[in-house]
């Protein structure tokens, strides 16, 4: 199953992230109480759909540069993380959002993150060279994000 993925359908795998990532954002922030918690939601909402276009952007590079074929270890990983689902598909984000509590929702969101960064740095050396920089600049972002959901959890205590 692994053996048939390429660089292209893992960027698919972070473009997948990123909008699921901006949905979840954007329905807790509508069904948030809290005003602090709705408006950083609409900020990492923003974010996730910048996130997305530059994943687009480095997909459309790849697409002009030849893949490098991935190794045994690198389909392994990557078959894992796709099983294990990074992010909860788009329904069961929503559900969350509906069923849960403020303060569950914000540390779903920080192992969403937590994840999120770890794929994106395993990335990393199959990323083009004209494109690291902005792989770097998610990442950073990325774990901006989670600080401000860590603090935001504080704040809810």
């Amino acid at each position: 199953m692994a053996e048939g993925l390429t660089a292209d359908e893992i960027l698919q795998v972070a473009m997948e992230i990123e909008e699921t990532g901006r949905v979840f954002y954007e329905a807790m922030g509508a069904a948030s109480l809290n005003e602090k918690i709705d408006e950083l939601c609409r900020r990492l909402a923003l974010a996730e759909k910048e996130h997305y276009e530059r994943f687009r952007a480095m997909r459309a590079h790849l697409v002009r540069h030849a893949e490098r074929a991935l190794t045994g270890g690198e389909k392994e990983f990557i078959h894992g993380m796709v099983a294990n689902r990074i992010m909860p598909s788009l329904r069961e984000a929503l559900a969350a959002v509906h069923q849960s509590s403020p303060a569950h929702l914000l540390d779903l969101a920080g192992a969403l993150e937590q994840d999120s960064i770890t794929f994106y740095s395993w990335l990393r050396p199959m990323i083009a060279p004209d494109d690291a920089t902005a792989l770097e600049l998610i990442l950073e972002e990325e774990k901006g994000h989670l600080q401000e959901l860590k603090l935001a959890r504080r704040h809810l205590v």
